[in-house]
């Protein structure tokens, strides 16, 4: 004990220590904030054509793809800032191919809460828009990051790229069971069509294995094309 005394005093008594580590904290925490402040400005909502709901393309493509996915999952994540944005200009903007996407929200409670934000969000017609944000925003798993007060700023934040986003019709949804129980609805047909991890995929109704590389779809999709 006497050489932790001679140590707060060498600092300057008690008081000067607790101002120290208080200082320390402040700094941490604007650091901290920052960095929050510089992830929201760095996003940029990205546009999205030919839109039905969760489906991207036109109708009677030949090759329907659809992903069975979940907001926290990092492998979901990956496919949909690396592999999506290619298939999108490969086959769907061309009308070879749409692509759909479906629930599998196993990864907790927060995975149910941003998978019924985004069909709020769909009501609108911001499907891809608010799930292309919810990616962007993903961190540790039900840890806040999709708490329903979050949920609603981000909503605010796509307000900021379309006006026309109405936040008030969006925390009304948010708050009425409807949506949740459609969430759930759609993970557990997912799960009676055997899927069991995320990201799944049915590729005109064939289950596809994705290996993570873009060219293992490329040629499933010219596959389907010739079938």
């Amino acid at each position: 004990m006497s050489h932790w005394k001679e140590l707060i005093n060498s600092w300057g008594g008690i008081p000067v220590v607790i101002a120290f580590f208080g200082m320390v904290s402040f700094i941490i925490a604007v650091i901290i904030f920052s960095i929050n402040e510089t992830n929201e400005e760095s996003y940029t909502a990205k546009k999205y054509a030919d839109s039905a709901g969760r489906v991207l393309g036109i109708s009677g493509a030949p090759v329907r793809i659809i992903e069975f996915g979940d907001f926290q999952c990092s492998h979901c994540k990956d496919f949909h800032e690396e592999i999506t944005p290619r298939l999108i200009e490969d086959f769907v903007s061309r009308g070879i191919a749409t692509l759909e996407f479906r629930h599998l929200a196993f990864l907790g409670s927060e995975s149910i809460l941003a998978a019924t934000g985004a069909e709020c969000a769909l009501e609108q017609g911001y499907f891809w828009s608010y799930s292309d944000l919810l990616f962007f925003k993903q961190n540790p798993k039900n840890k806040s990051t999709f708490s329903t007060a979050n949920l609603k700023k981000y909503a605010r934040e796509l307000e900021r790229s379309y006006p026309n986003f109405n936040v008030d019709q969006f925390d009304s949804c948010l708050n009425s069971p409807e949506k949740r129980e459609l969430v759930i609805n759609m993970s557990e047909e997912a799960l009676r069509l055997g899927f069991s991890s995320t990201p799944s995929f049915l590729i005109n109704g064939i289950p596809f294995r994705n290996s993570g590389e873009y060219d293992t779809f490329r040629i499933a999709i010219e596959n389907a094309t010739k079938n």
